[in-house]
């Protein structure tokens, strides 16, 4: 391989050679008595230099090592991608296994531009133990509205009950492990106000899907309407002083119209949230 520095030398040295032969051409005097015999070979010596210039360039372009102009090595790409398909609530969880579930409420996500406490997530883990399949959330978890909660609600205009949720998975398509990426995720309610929420996922091996649920929790109060995650994420690298965006591909599988809400209000009334507000002076 070529160092950088033999590299910068090597395209000086064929630029120089190129404009040397060029010149040379241009300044042949040329066969004489036979003017266009003379215009026909200065051309074809221009021609000559301009392109093994260009080839001398590329050839040595090519043998060239992977480093950058300023001796650093060239940033891996980084390409992510999140799907999500439509699911539902209960989940069944097979015996021995766990899930990783995003609690949608307003206090357990925390907006953008507020800390969260240091190595809090915003992941729960969920596991079916002691031998035993698991259908969550269970009793123990809160309780399903009544038929008269949904047709009151639905009256009174609040969106028609529902126990929607989202499966979603999380891939690096890259060739490193990826120390964190945090990506947004836009939440429309029933107010008619979007927010954005951090989700961190950390770490992220290559080829290996990280998957989860979306799960709404709110049942009462300020409602959810849509779901949608950015087109960019934030990623930390190691060895890589500072974080950089990378593209964030969001794929939807089994998804309803764009132009229909998918959530609305839970028809699981989950223990301890009563009324969902999302703006903190509520």
């Amino acid at each position: 391989m070529v160092e950088l520095g033999q590299y910068f030398v090597a395209v000086l040295v064929w630029v120089m050679l190129g404009f040397i032969l060029v010149s040379r051409a241009l300044h042949w005097p040329g066969v004489k008595g036979k003017r266009a015999v003379t215009i026909f070979l200065r051309a074809v010596f221009v021609l000559a230099g301009l392109l093994g210039c260009v080839f001398l360039i590329t050839a040595t372009n090519l043998s060239r090592d992977d480093k950058s102009w300023f001796g650093l090595p060239k940033a891996t790409p980084v390409v992510l991608s999140i799907e999500c398909e439509f699911s539902h609530i209960p989940i069944h969880i097979p015996s021995g296994t766990t899930i990783h579930v995003v609690r949608m409420q307003s206090g357990i996500l925390v907006p953008v531009g507020e800390r969260r406490l240091p190595g809090v997530g915003v992941f729960d883990n969920v596991s079916a133990l002691d031998g035993k399949d698991l259908d969550w959330p269970s009793s123990s978890d809160g309780r399903y509205l009544t038929g008269q909660e949904q047709r009151t609600m639905m009256t009174q205009g609040k969106g028609m009950p529902n126990p929607y949720a989202f499966k979603c998975s999380m891939e690096n398509y890259g060739s490193i492990t990826l120390e964190d990426v945090t990506a947004l995720l836009w939440i429309e309610t029933s107010d008619k106000k979007q927010r954005a929420y951090p989700v961190i996922f950390d770490p992220l091996a290559p080829q290996v899907p990280f998957q989860f649920y979306l799960v709404n929790m709110c049942s009462f109060g300020i409602t959810l309407r849509m779901v949608q995650w950015s087109g960019v994420a934030i990623v930390r690298v190691a060895g890589e002083g500072k974080a950089r965006q990378g593209p964030l591909n969001f794929g939807k599988r089994s998804w309803p119209s764009g132009l229909a809400p998918i959530f609305g209000p839970s028809w699981f009334v989950w223990n301890g949230v009563n009324d969902c507000q999302w703006d903190k002076n509520k």
